[in-house]
């Protein structure tokens, strides 16, 4: 099935995404432009192509991703670096 964005909840703006070699799809994004956000940014999910299911990654990095460069190793482990300050 194609992707609808109008059948699942992202829960977040993500700014990047990276298909994993399991059949999912992490995401993340930055502050999305919210001066009020806690210190602690908490923006990274995890998309089951399977079943639709959206999962917010518990320990994420902490701080704002948005604009950072991202890259899949061969072993499938995701290397995300720089960012923006918060």
């Amino acid at each position: 099935m194609p992707w609808d964005r109008t059948l699942v909840d992202a829960e977040i703006l993500a700014v990047h995404a990276a298909f994993l070699n399991y059949d999912k799809i992490v995401y993340f994004s930055g502050s999305q432009y919210d001066g009020q956000m806690p210190t602690g940014i908490e923006n990274t999910r995890l998309y089951d192509c399977a079943t639709g299911s959206v999962t917010k990654i518990a320990g994420g990095p902490g701080f704002d991703l948005f604009c950072c460069g991202h890259s899949l190793s061969a072993n499938g482990t995701l290397l995300a670096a720089g960012g923006t300050a918060t």
